[in-house]
């Protein structure tokens, strides 16, 4: 895919970043896997022991296996924020349903259900490409929803440092000395890290400040207190309950599951699937802006589905991306999964042996860090708002960072989709969908004419009209172009329209519409409408609705202008010939000067005449039949050069200058070919000097035409000049 894989050597300066990232990334995920694992199973108490314990070990394990197979270094997964809010609520709406005497059993399997589902959708999602078009969201959304994530990340910290839910009511409250004393330290840990880093060359600032802050507590608190004054006064993270260790689902726990309750909840599958996808498309988004790279779309999704799936056949909340850890594990210095390993390590212990050492965090540190991150976003939005942003995108990012503060992480979710919709309507309401115009005038195929046909495709210029088109094609779009050609068509002068979408991302259902609608407008005013790079699918939607392109329908533009030109070229009178002459005849000029200077070649239909890079200095006349010039792209696709007929030469760079062939020829048909090399050329000069002078005069004639055209051709596929 040519996505650049972010990995720092290891050393043993990064092994103590990574470390120390790790610890401190594990501090804070078990603490939110025991917050997550209180959410979703509110409706049943006696199960959150256990839910915790396989939270924990499902966190360890989505964060060892987006770690070690994302592109991203440092990255880390877990589960989500805005996923597990849905998530509790569809269990809370499945315990009222949900027969007493087999609700644990019910609720874990559900639990695990919905993890699978999601990420077998994620996995689909990122093998067909479906997240593309997420890379088109506007600037505006994502940022928007960064400095959502940053808010929620800093009040997060605030709650943890004051062990309460905050609310706006609750303001007030924070600035009393119950309270100022656990979150002003954590505050001053981050103002510090946050204005500080620019100075910092080591990256050891974040977590060293860490490390110093945990001394002074413990140092502190102790000498002037104990530990139990510690954990009874409550600067510490714990004491968490006690689990019973990992207790996955078993398959007769699942066969007894009530299974009624949870088809039940159908709805709200898909509403969770829905929301982890837009989840996990904003989180990839994010990271690409917050680190500068292109992270790879539908290879993190795919990484995304696979954990969430195996961590669900694990019994554990489904789990990918976490976007503000993994910002906050890349601020540590981590870049390998050295701080991934040590989060699974640490969950592992923890699920398996208990929660005594993460209790001992002090709250202060494991919620100054997470304002850490949020405040570091916070700031970053600020600057693009200010800087980057106009106003009225700047309006719209203010508007979406709103409303997750207000209404919470989906409402700003929709709005941002919202924003992106308004966005792309205004954005291709001002797009001009015609990248290139083609006349018969100027625009030529790529077939070798005689001077006599040019003249006569000349005389006939406006007799097509030809658009490339580009973007992605709506009602609006198509407006745009119909209203070009209708005053064409009303003109009386065009014959063939040529309609190109090789850069057509895509159409809808009213491009479809209005383009069936202008085929049967050209019908009607005597236009031949032909089809060029039209995809399979778009060309089966406009055969839905009644307009069949097969008989004039092209790969591409230079077929379709051969198309028009030989049209035009076989209707054409005989008093469009210039002197009455035959269309060959001066095409054959060259020919009849050398036709008894070389060595007839018979060629089958198919065979290749000429090969790239094979060393030749071979003239080659064309008698009759036809030949197509083309060379391959690294893509393996093939590119048409030229098509050559009677009277044309081929051969002629190589012939002049020699060297290597620089694209292959193929006979189109069973054609016959007079062959002339560099030494007959000197014989010739010797012999009969003027001959070998008209010669090179029409050798240097085809040359300066083929330049001539090249340039051309060169200049509109640069520049797209609109001829």
């Amino acid at each position: 895919m040519g996505v650049k894989t972010e990995r720092t050597r290891v050393d043993s300066a990064q092994v103590v970043r990574e470390v120390v990232a790790g610890l401190a990334l594990a501090a804070l995920e078990v603490s939110l896997a025991a917050s997550f694992a209180f959410l979703v199973l509110a409706p049943l108490e006696s199960a959150i022991p256990r839910a915790i314990g396989l939270t924990i070990v499902g966190t360890g394990i989505s964060a060892i296996l987006v770690g070690r197979f994302s592109r991203v270094g440092g990255a880390i997964g877990g589960p989500q924020d805005a996923l597990t809010v849905v998530l509790a609520a569809a269990v809370a709406g499945l315990a009222v349903d949900v027969d007493p005497a087999v609700a644990e059993e019910t609720l874990f399997t559900f639990i695990v259900l919905v993890g699978v589902l999601l990420g077998i959708a994620l996995v689909v999602a990122g093998k067909f490409k479906f997240t593309t078009s997420a890379r088109s969201l506007p600037f505006i959304v994502v940022s928007g929803f960064l400095a959502g994530k940053g808010w929620l990340l800093g009040r997060a910290g605030l709650q943890v440092m004051v062990g309460e839910r905050l609310t706006w009511g609750s303001v007030p409250d924070l600035f009393t000395w119950g309270l100022l004393r656990f979150w002003l330290p954590g505050l001053i840990l981050a103002l510090v890290v946050v204005f500080g880093s620019r100075f910092d060359q080591t990256g050891l600032l974040f977590p060293g400040a860490i490390i110093v802050l945990v001394l002074v507590v413990h140092v502190v608190g102790q000498v002037g207190s104990s530990l139990d004054g510690l954990r009874d006064g409550g600067w510490l993270l714990g004491p968490f309950p006690e689990t019973p260790g990992w207790q996955p689902v078993t398959p007769s726990e699942a066969a007894s599951a009530d299974w009624g309750a949870i088809a039940g909840q159908s709805l709200a599958v898909l509403g969770l699937i829905g929301v982890a996808l837009v989840s996990m498309v904003l989180n990839v988004a994010g990271l690409e802006v917050e680190s500068g790279e292109d992270v790879g779309m539908e290879e993190e999704v795919i990484v995304a589905g696979g954990s969430a799936t195996a961590v669900s056949l694990l019994s554990g909340l489904p789990g990918f991306h976490q976007l503000g850890f993994t910002l906050m594990s890349r601020r540590l210095g981590s870049r390998s999964p050295i701080s991934a390993a040590v989060v699974l390590v640490v969950c592992l212990g923890v699920g398996f042996l208990g929660t005594g050492a993460i209790a001992l965090m002090p709250r202060m540190v494991a919620g100054g860090v997470l304002l850490t991150v949020g405040l570091s976003m916070l700031r970053g939005w600020l600057a693009q708002v200010r800087f980057q942003l106009n106003g009225v995108e700047g309006a719209l990012s203010v508007a979406i960072f709103g409303s997750i503060v207000a209404f919470g992480v989906l409402f700003g979710i929709g709005l941002g989709l919202l924003a992106a919709a308004i966005s792309f309507v205004f954005r291709y309401s001002r797009f001009d969908p015609v990248r290139r115009t083609h006349h018969l005038g100027s625009s030529r195929s790529a077939v070798d004419r005689s001077s006599d046909d040019q003249q006569t495709l000349d005389a006939h210029t406006s007799a097509m009209l030809g658009f490339e088109l580009v973007g992605y094609l709506f009602f609006g779009s198509i407006r745009k172009v119909t209203d070009r050609i209708l005053p064409e068509l009303e003109s009386g002068h065009l014959r063939y329209l040529v309609l190109d979408f090789s850069a057509v991302r895509g159409v809808d259902t009213s491009a479809v519409s209005g383009l069936h609608t202008l085929n049967r407008r050209t019908a009607e005013a005597h236009v031949q409408l032909v089809w060029s790079g039209l995809s399979d699918q778009m060309a089966e939607e406009l055969r839905r609705v009644g307009t069949d392109v097969s008989d004039t329908s092209f790969t591409d533009v230079d077929h379709a202008l051969e198309f028009v030109e030989n049209t035009v070229l076989d209707t054409a009178s005989a008093e469009d010939h210039v002197d009455g002459k035959g269309p060959e005849a001066d095409h054959m000029a060259l020919f009849n000067l050398l036709r008894d200077r070389g060595e007839v070649v018979e060629v089958d239909r198919g065979e290749m005449l000429i090969q790239t890079g094979v060393e030749s200095n071979e003239l080659f006349l064309v008698e009759s039949g036809s030949l197509t010039v083309w060379a391959e792209g690294e893509d393996g696709r093939r590119t048409r050069f030229r098509r050559v007929g009677a009277g044309s030469v081929i051969g002629e760079v190589a012939f002049i200058l020699g060297g290597t062939r620089t694209a292959n020829v193929v006979a189109d048909s069973d054609s016959v070919l007079l062959r002339f090399d560099a030494a007959g050329l000197d014989q010739l000069s010797a012999d009969e000097p003027q001959l070998a002078l008209e010669v090179q005069r029409e050798l240097s004639k085809r040359l300066a035409e083929r330049l001539a055209l090249t340039s051309a051709s060169y200049h509109r596929a640069s520049f797209g000049k609109n001829l």
